[in-house]
Parts: C-alpha cells; sequence; structure tokens
C-alpha cells in the first residue's frame, strides 16, 4: 500500500519528462535490481512493484523483471528450512523470465553475479529435487522448450548472434545443468542446449514480440 502511494505522488514527475529520457532511466534502473535478484527476496519483490507503478516506461521495463517472482506455493519436502516453490501453474512465466534474463547479460557480453546465479540455480535444482508429482523437472524441461520457441519467433532473441547466442546457450545449459544430468538421461531426451539452439532456428516467422507476453500472464 505504501509503494503504490509513493509512486502515484511520483508518477507525475516522471510523466513530465521527456519519454526517451524516462525510458533510459527505467532500463538502468531494472538492470541494476536484476544484477542483484534474490530468489524470494521480498526486497527486491517491493522494489520492482513500487517502480513498476512509477510510469508506463517503468513496467515496460521491469515487466519480465516481474516474470522472477511468481508465486510459490509448494512447500520443499526435503530442504531442512522450509521453501516455497515456484508453482506448476507460474512455472511459464517464470522460465520466461529466466530466459530474458540470461538474453539481457548475454547482449551484454556480461555473466551474472555469483549470487544471481547460485541464487536461480537453487530455485531450479529445489523445485527438480521433490519427491513423486511435485517434482517439476518434466515440466521445467518443457517450458525450457516452449519458451525458447515462443521467444525466438517472436523476436525477443534477435540480437542473440555470434558469440552472445554462444554465450546465451552456456548460461542457459549451466543454469539447468540438472536436468542434462539427470532427467535428460533417463528419458533418452535431447540436452538443452541442443533444445535452445534449435529453437534459433525459429526466428524468422516475424510474430512481433508482445504477443510473446501476451501468452504468459505476468
Amino acid at each position: 500500500m505504501q509503494a503504490r502511494a509513493v509512486a502515484a505522488q511520483n508518477s507525475a514527475e516522471w510523466d513530465s519528462l521527456p519519454h526517451v529520457l524516462t525510458e533510459i532511466i527505467a532500463e538502468h534502473a531494472a538492470l541494476e535490481l536484476l544484477r542483484c535478484y534474490r530468489t524470494n527476496s521480498a526486497s527486491s519483490r517491493r522494489a520492482i512493484l513500487g517502480l513498476r507503478l512509477m510510469s508506463r516506461a517503468f513496467a515496460t521495463a521491469l515487466s519480465h523483471a516481474w516474470k522472477l517472482y511468481p508465486p510459490r506455493t509448494t512447500m520443499s519436502t526435503w530442504s531442512p528450512r522450509p521453501y516455497l516453490l515456484v508453482s506448476l501453474e507460474a512455472l511459464p512465466t517464470f522460465v520466461e523470465g529466466i530466459l530474458r534474463l540470461v538474453a539481457l547479460f548475454a547482449v551484454r557480453e556480461e555473466r551474472f553475479s555469483t549470487g544471481t546465479f547460485s541464487s536461480l540455480y537453487t530455485e531450479i535444482i529445489t523445485s527438480c529435487c521433490q519427491k513423486g508429482p511435485n517434482s517439476l523437472s518434466g515440466p521445467l524441461y518443457d517450458q525450457v522448450g516452449a519458451q525458447m520457441s515462443a521467444l525466438a519467433k517472436g523476436g525477443a532473441l534477435r540480437d542473440l548472434t555470434g558469440e552472445r547466442r554462444a554465450l546465451f546457450v552456456r548460461m542457459v545449459a549451466c543454469l539447468f545443468r540438472y536436468l542434462d544430468r539427470y532427467y535428460v538421461p533417463r528419458f533418452r531426451l535431447a540436452e538443452i542446449g541442443p533444445c535452445v539452439l534449435a529453437a534459433f532456428a525459429e526466428e524468422s516467422s516475424g510474430v512481433p514480440d508482445n504477443q510473446v507476453a501476451a501468452q504468459n500472464t505476468a
């Protein structure tokens, strides 16, 4: 409620700035928040929510970052501490958020900080290590392929060429390494890296990127 009040108070000031300037400020703010992304970080979630309410430029720049904070409902069955997991229904937007985050860093030819990588990797591996029907290994594997296909078709990955594309593939494969080690061999599936590369062949369909976001509710 406080974040909404602050946003409402300052939105007029932001709206008075030139649109190009607000876009630059919003993109910079989004990048800085993503650099220190932490799983289940309540402070980061509040910061992103507050900034999204500032203006349309901030809402646009932070729309994909918000996908990294989906509803978490399932309690971990193996962790010594109670741990909230991403719900099955929220996996599409969460995986899309991860892929867009990796793409953002790959375009800039940067790598995640140790904390950011560790946070995402822990989230993924914890989701995969649940017992029985609570394991999200299969849905995660399926969503990597589905979201890669949607993003590639929508043109969201058009800036990933040459070394940037290679860096993107390596980063995604590293984040989902658990699937390659345990889930993929068990069901004799293609590894994450080749699946990601295969999706780039679908880039020429010409579907606007804003239709990709429409497929997944934030």
